[in-house]
């Protein structure tokens, strides 16, 4: 794919990892990620500044060819318009010339715009017998309005071509910055593969707040969701549950089972996170309506390094490790993680259940009255 599906302008590759590339469009500011198999004839933008020799030539001649058309468009329906203003305003119709070529071609199609139609305009408009003040006053006003609109159009594209310059850097910045996190993942992962075959990963237990740590995973994906318009729908209510766990690897968990909902869900899909609780226990399930699991793979789909490869379920974004640290993280919260599907494009559900510490205190009198079921969204 070389050009862009919103606009038609041209893909330029902003960062890549070895399994994934960003891409961007100059024209419409847009970015995305897809697997680096698929990637096909994007070429780098071209370089910024002045151009080469050749181009330099061809935009000027274009700028030029544009400066003189306006000019003779004008030229012609001024003559057009003689019988009626005689010669009165000669240079009536000039103006938006000088103003088109500017705006289109900047300072050289302008001032060359401003200097013909000064000469046509003379020529055919300005009467032979008005004083010489008179004829010079006119065209003198006119050069001087046209060496403005050419200035002013000469700012404004100046302005306009260093903030689409700002959004372009922002944008390939923001690639390089999500390619580079998403390479630490890769290699945390596989550290933590390791840490689990030695039986030295270890878990900092303290008593939080489930809450917290669901909506940290949540704000940590939000971005990548609202770039493919995904709908995220929370349900149930987490406030006042407590666990017994490492913060940041339930957090682990809970981003991983996100990121995957994201990767996996098309344009415009729906992501929900449903919280209850079950006799000492709280249940969270996350369950989106994307590509599915085959059901031949799901037997095996939390045994590291292992991949369905005959679904679009596949993923080239990783190695395979995510759900089996995942699973492991939550055995060793004394939880299980299990998925379940109903098929390939029929999206996919995983329910995490971890023991209850307990419920917190409310802040309020038991008078006052409870809030119950609440929803919420992310878009």
């Amino acid at each position: 794919m070389t050009e862009c599906e919103l606009c038609g302008g041209r893909l330029s590759e902003l960062a890549r990892t070895p399994t994934r590339v960003w891409l961007g469009c100059r024209k419409c500011h847009r970015t995305w990620s897809q697997e680096a198999a698929v990637r096909t004839g994007v070429t780098p933008p071209p370089a910024t500044g002045v151009p080469n020799g050749l181009t330099r030539w061809m935009s000027m001649l274009t700028g030029a060819g544009v400066a003189l058309g306006s000019v003779g468009v004008a030229l012609l329906l001024r003559l057009a318009l003689k019988p009626a203003l005689g010669d009165a305003s000669p240079f009536l119709l000039f103006t938006p010339a000088v103003m088109a070529a500017a705006f289109y071609g900047g300072i050289f199609p302008g001032v060359l715009a401003t200097l013909s139609a000064a000469a046509v305009g003379s020529q055919f408009f300005l009467r032979a017998a008005a004083p010489t003040i008179e004829t010079w006053d006119r065209v003198l006003l006119f050069l001087v309005v046209g060496g403005f609109i050419t200035a002013s159009s000469a700012l404004l594209r100046m302005s306009r071509s260093r903030l689409a310059e700002a959004l372009w850097q922002e944008m390939k910045a923001r690639a390089v910055a999500e390619a580079a996190d998403r390479a630490k993942r890769l290699v945390d992962d596989v550290l933590d593969h390791g840490r689990i075959a030695t039986g030295t990963l270890r878990l900092d237990p303290e008593t939080i707040a489930l809450s917290t740590v669901i909506a940290a995973a949540v704000e940590q994906i939000a971005e990548s969701a609202r770039s493919k318009q995904l709908h995220i729908e929370r349900s149930g209510d987490a406030e006042g549950l407590m666990v017994r766990a490492d913060a940041v690897r339930l957090q682990q968990v809970f981003s991983n089972l996100l990121s995957n909902a994201v990767k996996f869900t098309p344009q415009g899909g729906r992501i929900t996170i449903e919280v209850a609780t079950e006799d000492a226990g709280v249940r969270v399930v996350v369950s989106d309506t994307g590509a599915g699991i085959s059901p031949d793979f799901l037997p095996y789909l939390f045994e590291a390094f292992r991949q369905d490869a005959t679904t679009v379920r596949q993923s080239k974004h990783g190695l395979g490790l995510g759900l089996a640290l995942a699973r492991h993280l939550v055995e060793r919260h004394g939880g299980t993680l299990q998925a379940s599907s109903e098929g390939v494009g029929r999206g996919a559900s995983f329910t995490v259940t971890l023991p209850l510490e307990r419920r917190r205190t409310p802040a309020w009198s038991p008078a006052q009255p409870t809030i119950g079921h609440t929803t919420g969204s992310v878009h």
